[in-house]
């Protein structure tokens, strides 16, 4: 069943951006599944990947990006908590279970498994390099938190990254020399991935909860807010100053930017509710 959810924008700031993020209205919006916790970002040929987990059970959806006219149904382990594309033609699914992690390798096009990956623990968040060969895997390991690097032709983790312990989300540049740690008080950790080690770290605000970056490297997009008080900051990677403030629908669970940087795309998702709601990244 699919239940669009009422359009709730909270902007948090004084008066008078209150006023404006009133004004902002979402350039689209696609009906999705209930219990949506995370997806891709559209494709060329107008789809998109929607993870749905509820009490009933947790599947991917592929469904148009336009419409949400469902195309196919996965189903998934209750396991599964987020799903990231690759260029090279592997979706992978991580798995949270209450010890363990893996990444579950489907077939980008039509959603044929093409095997697992373990991983050092439960997945927390997951994205894919630009390569479209790697997938990177944020993982809580015992009373540590590690990113997993897998090479995703031999289905293996190539090396282990320490992250700080309450890192919630993760991005990587499109070099793939650099990561970005996302943590829970809004600190963000620049992890230099030749050699483990952190070479600078920045706030970009309470509360956060998930972190993307545009293809082109140059924004940061950061989640923040309880789910009833959501929005996005807009970062300049260079600078690390904020450019601008979206609104964020009540109960987004995750984001991500299209291929050309020009919008956020939020997931939103309860047990009630599922749409995909996508904002420019400037006004």
């Amino acid at each position: 069943m699919v239940v669009l959810a009422a359009l709730l924008f909270v902007f948090n700031g004084n008066g008078s951006e209150g006023d404006h993020a009133a004004s902002i209205k979402p350039v689209l919006v696609t009906p999705g599944p209930v219990g949506l916790t995370s997806g891709t970002a559209p494709s060329p040929s107008g789809s998109m990947w929607l993870l749905s987990n509820t009490p009933k059970g947790a599947n991917l959806q592929r469904v148009r990006s336009q419409s949400g006219r469902v195309l196919g149904i996965i189903p998934l382990p209750k396991e599964a908590q987020v799903v990231a594309e690759s260029s090279g033609g592997y979706l992978g699914v991580g798995l949270a279970g209450v010890r363990s992690g893996a990444i579950v390798l489907l077939g980008s096009t039509g959603g044929a498994t093409l095997g697992s990956i373990p991983v050092s623990g439960p997945v927390q968040d997951l994205v894919a390099g630009v390569d479209g060969l790697t997938m990177y895997a944020l993982t809580q390991s015992g009373s540590a938190r590690v990113v997993d690097i897998a090479i995703l032709a031999n289905r293996k983790v190539m090396s282990h990254v320490p992250v700080p312990l309450n890192t919630v989300s993760i991005a990587v540049t499109a070099d793939q020399t650099t990561l970005f740690a996302l943590e829970s008080n809004g600190g963000i950790s620049v992890i230099d991935l030749g050699t483990s080690r952190v070479t600078q770290k920045f706030q970009v605000g309470p509360d956060a909860r998930h972190l993307a970056v545009t293809l082109d490297g140059t924004k940061f997009l950061v989640l923040k807010g309880p789910l009833n008080a959501n929005n996005v900051s807009v970062i300049d990677v260079a600078t690390q100053r904020t450019v601008y403030v979206s609104p964020a629908p009540a109960n987004t669970q995750s984001i991500i930017a299209t291929a050309d940087g020009s919008q956020i795309v939020n997931f939103v998702g309860t047990n009630i509710v599922g749409n995909v709601q996508s904002f420019l990244i400037s006004q």
